[in-house]
């Protein structure tokens, strides 16, 4: 299996209306992503489960300096996210970073 290690985990929401949500975001700059992925979040104690994410650059007024991407997540609730886990992208077919 094709998985790239996308970010540690720093801090987790769980944001009404929009879902559990991880920080730190991504720079628009830097990664390209596109429609629904499979990830993978591995905690500090080496247990895995397996989500839906979609990453949406949110509309913010004003604009901050450095647009992100935020990560948000289905199939799994903020209780089964330790701050310190790692974000894996699955099964990846195309490159996202746009910079290395």
């Amino acid at each position: 299996m094709n998985k790239f290690l996308l970010a540690n985990i720093e801090d987790v929401l769980d944001v009404t209306g929009r879902g559990i949500i991880l920080a730190p975001g991504f720079n628009v700059s830097d990664y390209k992503f596109e429609g629904d992925y499979e990830v993978e979040i591995v905690s500090p104690n080496n247990q895995s489960k397996k989500c839906k994410a979609v990453f949406t650059v949110p509309f913010q007024s004003p604009p901050p300096k450095v647009r992100k991407y935020w990560c948000h997540l289905s199939g799994i609730t903020k209780s089964e996210i330790a701050v310190g886990s790692e974000l894996w992208l699955c099964e990846l077919e195309t490159d996202i970073r746009l910079h290395t």
